[in-house]
Formats: C-alpha cells, structure tokens, sequence
C-alpha cells in the first residue's frame, strides 16, 4: 500500500505539462489517485486515490494572490491530465477576489516559485506549489515538487504530520474564530513519498 506524508502548517495570515497552483494559489488539499499521481495555489487539501495517484488541492483564499481590483496578481494555476483525470483543481469559490475599497497602501501578496520541479521536498519557509506529472507509481519512478517561498511563512505554526494511504483525503483551508472572522489559513507545507518493503 503506497503512503504519502504531508505536514500541514497554520498561517498566520507557463509550465508545459506540469500541474502547478500558481504564485497566488496556495495548496490546501492534498488527493493522490490509486495510481500516486498529484496535484497542486496554496496547497490546502491531499488526496490519495485507491491507486495511490495524489491530487492536490489549490486555494486562493481572501488575504492573498489578488490585487487592489479583485483580479489574480500573478500567474495562473495549471494542471495535468493523467488516465484522464486532472492531477490537481483550484477551488470554485477562488474565482473572483475582494476589490480593495482604499488601495493607496495595497500591496499584492503571492508567492515565489521555483522555475522548475527540482526539489524532493520544500524547506520550512515554503509549501509545495506543484508536483511533477508522474506516468507511473512505482519505486524507482522520480519524485520531485515545485517549492513556493512566501516571506509571512516565518509566522507560521507547525499544526503536525498526516500520513495517508490511497483513498484518504487531508483538508486545510481558512481557519475562523468565534467571531466569524478568519484568523489564519491550514495549507500543505511538504510532501514525501513512501513505499513498503514489497514495492506498495
């Protein structure tokens, strides 16, 4: 049975066939495929399918990737059909963004991206913007992710390891108080793959 780890961080606040969140997305789900496959803006939810193929779920969320009027302040979430199923999504709801009523001090927030999936996994000050297109699952097959830096990372909290097998799901995303408000956002800060001694 193929398992992927991930380690889920709080905050406090065109690449040709690869899927990526894009430097205003942030993963905040995670769904690998049966085959291991993943997916990837701010990484906010992972799932692995039966077949061990993850899909990466990206979010926008209101405090970051927009500009003054509503509209996406860097490049554009992509991703990758693998067996016809697409290795990653952007959230529905992160269409349009807030429009900015006094823009005189906005500044818009997004990430730094690596150019490339050269990385086999992130460092602390980063999350995991995408994953490279991975035809099959098995152990010898190469790993590697695209690292996204963001410099409000240093006021992040570690919220803690999940490792999941093919057909579980882990999901972040805005975190709110008791008064209604968000306070903070759960996202998918690293990914690491692992087999069994039998290959699985």
């Amino acid at each position: 049975m193929r398992v992927l780890s991930l380690i889920t961080f709080c905050s406090l606040t065109s690449f040709a066939f690869a899927s990526y969140c894009g430097q205003s997305g942030i993963p905040f789900s995670f769904e690998a495929l049966a085959n291991g496959q993943p997916i990837l803006g701010i990484p906010f939810s992972f799932e692995a399918l039966a077949n061990g193929q993850p899909i990466l779920g990206c979010a926008r969320p209101s405090c970051f990737g927009w500009n003054a009027d509503g509209k996406r302040s860097a490049d554009a979430a992509q991703f990758y059909k693998i067996g016809k199923q697409s290795d990653g999504f952007l959230r529905s709801t992160d269409i349009q963004g807030p429009i900015v009523k006094n823009a005189t001090y906005f500044r818009p927030q997004f990430s730094i991206c690596d150019r490339s999936y050269m990385s086999e996994q992130c460092a602390e000050n980063q999350w995991v913007g995408g994953i490279s297109p991975l035809p099959k699952i098995i152990p010898g097959s190469i790993f590697k992710v695209m690292c996204c830096s963001y410099t409000k990372l240093m006021e992040s909290s570690d919220q803690g390891i999940a490792e999941i097998k093919g057909g579980e799901t882990v999901v972040g995303g805005e975190i709110h108080g008791e008064d209604g408000r968000q306070h903070s956002f759960e996202y998918i800060s690293n990914i690491q793959r692992r087999f069994n001694q039998k290959g699985e």
